[in-house]
């Protein structure tokens, strides 16, 4: 409940919760009070004011209302306080004080408010962790408490919590009195369970939200502790936390006080918030409440966000409300929030200090998010970062000093990281937005088009940062495009965020992006890309593996890296080049990434190349989509070639994939396989091209038996024979329908189950239940694969031919089960009433999975 102060004596009968403002002189670096005695801006002792903030009539049923007392001392005020509990209190004017001065330092140091209104709700069960939220909202005037205005502004004003000679405990907490006019039982550990709030609402649904941004302030301890209590006596100590002052009345967006206010020009408003907890029993509830609080100007304009607004909701209205404050504006979050604002510093604040005056050992606490967050711009000691838009010479420990280059940073990870050494410790490295080339950085020439980035064994680069973050979460590689090209002669057709899109794009002489040798040193997984785009990959370092070239050649040799959200696009001779040879092993992970653009001329393997001799090489690729890539002039394989030689034992392995739009010159419009054994799971082949070849998706030519399982092909094409697939393989629950000529061919002994292929069961393959029936496709035209309810693809898959889930799809642990989900995501097994025999759901045909 909610309504404006009610002036009449009745109010003051029974005051049920008053906030004690004690209001202050203190002096640093950013954070200033307004002064009594000496011109604004200057720093300087502050005689004391008080104001008590009484909110009347919580509980019991009755509507609270909000009033104010003020004195220029400490025994001014008392006298006031006793007046209002005695009966004379009838008559008692509303008054108010705070510490500003005028620019010849006149002036009493007082600040004239008003209430607006006040509201209070509980929520929760009495007794098992029930709590009452209030708050009390006043408008402020830049003037005394006599009416008489200030000739200075007030910029940020913010009323800080205060422990002090009369609090209870080490609290700001100074009064916490029952219905009955007595102090509580318990009053001393109740007030440590006294916590402050955003302004807090209940909403229809019963949630707790946030009913609007700016109204919680939070400082680090070190700001705290660095405000001048010198001649303050009874001020022990203060608190990281307090309330400030808005200024709707003024430029949208200001916090500004305007000097010299008209008549009832009340610029400001403030309000204050709590919650408290709920007793076992309602007579046992405190009903008045007393907090002291310190005025302070702050030089720094800063935004807070509080527990309430931790949501989508309350986020989008910090973001809005940091805008209309500005560019400059620091916005802190509290404990593991989530929360990225962008075009603002963030800084993090771990725990808030709420009771105890060391704060090295609080006695409570508003948050305490614990490891591994970190106060403040501090980042973790793991970490080092890189900004182009930096200073040269950084030593990337924070984001105002961080690396200039990419370079300067995996140089200082690969050689200074011994014990004491500048990169010691450090297995993360977090890119800004922009673009970066390997022939920057120190010990590099602009030009070269023999550079690359190095991997370094165990160590992660993660993109996609705005450069104010302190935790990985916070970046969005989408909203913050991390661009790793080779256009070193920065000569490419580039798109804004200086991406090369198509291999011919490109122009003059081009790097490699990453060079990676693992016959040295070997890398596993652990070794981590995520969040970039790596583009513009050229052949000046070699003719293969123009985005990556991944050697793990040799007895122990390994290059086994994951490439996470990562898209390779516009790079020639290869994006990728994976290699395995003599007892070594390639064997690299790639999830959420796409391959687009990219091209081999005269060579085979458009976008990948996965090859080995002697070695392993089973890549997995992970929710990966192949886009018009493509094999100009001689070559196979549009977008996949697959080669092993010498008795080299390559089995990749493809889950929940797309192929469209690629295209080969010879054979294999999507995958050429020379030898191997690919598997492929929920993999879609789209309008995919061999021109003067055979398999317009798939052309397998080795000894090898190729495996696909639920997928769908559909407006593949190719000029010799198998608009779909050419080969030796087995295939099971596959739809092939809207294909070139022939849409599968096989030779004796190769098999298909449980599938829909246009034309029947074709010539010299074993066949069991395929179909030749329309699919009845969503919109096969416009792309749209998915199933129609009627279609007869529903519930006639073989869950026998359901793969093990051998990526983890579902990140439960657990390999040894079926493929949990279909490409969409969702549920692989949905019951349309097919008889299993079993009771079980029976898979559909195709990569979808069809859902009411």
């Amino acid at each position: 409940m909610e309504m404006y102060g009610n002036r009449t004596a009745a109010t003051w009968r029974r005051p049920v919760a008053v906030l004690a403002l004690l209001l202050a002189a203190c002096a640093d670096d950013r954070i200033t009070a307004p002064d009594a005695h000496e011109p604004a801006g200057r720093v300087g002792p502050t005689p004391l004011g008080l104001v008590e903030v009484t909110i009347t009539g919580l509980g019991q049923g009755t509507q609270p209302v909000a009033s104010v007392l003020s004195a220029s001392s400490v025994g001014e005020l008392e006298a006031l306080r006793a007046a209002r509990h005695s009966s004379a209190a009838a008559g008692l004017a509303l008054q108010s004080l705070a510490p500003p001065a005028n620019g010849d330092a006149s002036g009493d140091g007082t600040i004239q408010l008003e209430p607006i209104s006040v509201g209070s709700f509980t929520d929760g069960e009495r007794g098992a962790g029930g709590v009452r939220y209030l708050r009390a909202t006043f408008r402020v005037r830049n003037a005394q408490a006599d009416s008489t205005p200030y000739d200075t502004p007030r910029h940020n004003l913010t009323f800080l919590a205060v422990d002090t000679d009369g609090s209870l405990g080490e609290t700001a907490v100074t009064e916490l009195t029952g219905f009955d006019g007595n102090p509580v039982a318990n009053a001393a550990a109740l007030a440590l369970e006294v916590l402050p709030t955003g302004a807090a609402v209940r909403t229809t649904d019963g949630e707790i939200a946030s009913q609007a941004p700016d109204v919680l302030q939070v400082l680090t301890e070190t700001e705290a502790a660095g405000i001048d209590l010198t001649g303050h006596d009874g001020v022990n100590a203060v608190f990281p936390y307090g309330f400030v002052v808005r200024s709707p009345n003024v430029t949208p967006g200001s916090r500004e006080l305007p000097a010299s206010p008209a008549d009832d020009e009340f610029d400001g408003v403030v309000t204050f918030a709590f919650k408290l907890p709920l007793q076992a029993d309602a007579s046992d509830d405190p009903f008045e409440i007393s907090i002291v609080f310190l005025a302070v100007d702050d030089s720094q304009v800063r935004l807070t966000e509080s527990p309430e607004e931790a949501n989508l909701a309350g986020a989008a209205a910090l973001a809005a409300r940091a805008a209309e404050l500005g560019p400059t504006t620091v916005v802190t979050l509290l404990g593991n929030s989530t929360t990225l604002v962008s075009g603002h510093t963030l800084r993090r604040i771990c725990r808030v200090r709420t009771a105890g005056t060391n704060p090295a050992s609080p006695l409570a606490t508003l948050v305490d998010a614990g490891a591994p967050c970190l106060d403040g711009d501090a980042l973790p000691d793991n970490v080092r970062v890189v900004d182009r838009d930096a200073a040269a010479g950084g030593s990337g420990e924070t984001w105002a000093t961080a690396f200039k280059t990419l370079q300067d940073a995996l140089t200082c990870v690969r050689d200074q990281a011994g014990s004491g050494e500048p990169c010691e410790g450090v297995d993360e490295i977090w890119v800004a937005e922009g673009v970066y080339y390997p022939d920057e950085g120190e010990g590099y020439t602009l030009g070269d088009a023999t550079a690359s980035f190095e991997l370094i064994e165990g160590v992660g680069l993660y993109g996609g940062f705005a450069g104010n973050e302190s935790v990985r979460d916070q970046r969005d590689p989408t909203l913050h495009p991390t661009v790793l090209s080779g256009d070193v002669g920065r000569d490419d057709t580039v798109d804004v965020n200086g991406v090369t899109v198509d291999w011919d794009d490109q122009e003059g002489s081009n790097a490699r992006v990453f060079y990676v040798d693992g016959s040295v040193t070997p890398l596993t997984r652990a070794t981590v890309v995520d969040g970039f785009t790596i583009t513009g990959g050229g052949t000046g370092a070699g003719s293969d593996g123009a985005g990556l070239y991944c050697n793990g050649s040799g007895s122990g040799g390994a290059c086994s890296p994951t490439f996470r959200q990562v898209t390779f696009t516009g790079n020639i001779y290869r994006a990728a080049y994976l290699s395995a040879g003599s007892g070594g092993e390639s064997s690299p992970l790639f999830v959420d990434a796409v391959f687009r653009g990219n091209s081999a001329a005269n060579l085979d393997g458009g976008a990948v190349y996965i090859t080995s001799s002697g070695g392993t090489a089973s890549p997995e690729f992970v929710r990966v989509t192949f886009l018009d890539n493509e094999v100009v002039a001689l070559g196979n394989g549009g977008a996949v070639f697959v080669n092993s030689q010498s008795g080299g034992t390559v089995e990749p392995l493809y889950v929940n994939v797309v192929f469209q739009g690629n295209s080969a010159n010879s054979d294999g419009g999507a995958m050429y396989i020379a030898g191997g054994t690919p598997t492929l799971v929920n993999v879609v082949f789209r309008d995919n091209t061999s021109a003067s070849g055979a398999g317009g998706a798939v052309r397998g030519a080795g000894l090898g038996k190729f495996i696909i399982a639920n997928a769908t092909f559909s407006g593949n094409t190719g000029s010799g024979s198998a608009g779909a697939i050419l080969g030796n393989f087995t295939i099971a629950n596959i739809i092939a329908w809207g294909n070139g000529p022939n849409p599968v061919v096989g030779a004796s002994g190769n098999t298909a189950h449980n599938s829909i292929i246009e034309g029947g069961c074709p010539a010299n393959i074993a066949c069991t239940d395929v179909l030749d029936q329309d699919p009845l496709f969503i919109d096969a035209a416009g792309g749209d694969l998915r199933l129609d309810q009627l279609s007869p693809a529903l519930d006639a898959g073989d869950n026998e031919f359901v793969l093990l889930d051998a990526v983890d799809l579902d990140g439960d642990g657990e390999t040894n089960e079926f493929v949990p989900f279909d490409l969409d995501g969702r549920s692989r097994f949905f019951d349309w009433g097919g008889d299993s025999g079993t009771g079980a759901a029976i898979v559909d045909m195709g990569a979808y999975e069809k859902q009411r």
